[in-house]
């Protein structure tokens, strides 16, 4: 029997059949609906979950790199005041310059590519205190520069007295022009 004949002969039926089938194919279709809405949400879930770790692990790197970063800067900082101690130390340049001889020469000038040249930092460093020394700034010259420890103690007490005798010959010179601010 064609179709069209079991709708011409069973109308009834074939309306009954057409709302059953419809009816069982649209619960069939909201149940995969509904298990496929739940299977994206989970993944969704998992996906926001997957993000979350990504972060916290991208996060975690980056705060490692700073650590290391930082590491590696003070790691070299480090090596540039070992080159400086040694070479001060070996030159007749006065401690209390250190500093000031330090400050002309940046270690960092000598980083490249994250990487120190202590050659060619240690050769700036000589290079540097040839210069002081040059310019007569050693321990061993007193007046030219500057003075040792011992000299610089000395000399501070003959500056004080030198000021305490000045101060003595201004306060005789106004009381003998009658500054009325001296006490007589």
């Amino acid at each position: 029997m064609e179709l069209s004949e079991l709708k011409d002969q069973y109308p009834d039926l074939v309306v009954k059949i057409e709302a059953e089938v419809t009816e069982k194919l649209t619960a069939k279709f909201d149940e995969e609906k509904s298990q496929l809405e739940a299977k994206a949400a989970d993944l969704e879930s998992q996906l926001q979950r997957k993000d979350e770790q990504l972060t916290s692990t991208e996060d975690r790197v980056l705060k490692l790199e700073k650590n290391e970063a930082i590491r590696q800067e003070r790691d070299r900082k480090l090596e540039a005041d070992g080159v400086w101690s040694k070479k001060l130390e070996a030159s007749d340049i006065p401690e209390h310059l250190y500093e000031k001889v330090c400050s002309q020469v940046s270690y960092q000038k000598f980083v490249k590519d994250g990487k120190f040249d202590r050659e060619a930092f240690g050769k700036a460093v000589d290079d540097e205190i040839a210069d002081w020394i040059s310019r007569g700034v050693t321990n061993s010259v007193i007046g030219g520069g500057s003075l040792s420890k011992d000299n610089e103690d000395e000399v501070d007490t003959q500056e004080k007295k030198m000021s305490e005798e000045d101060d003595e010959a201004v306060e005789g010179m106004l009381k003998l022009v009658g500054d009325p601010g001296i006490k007589k």
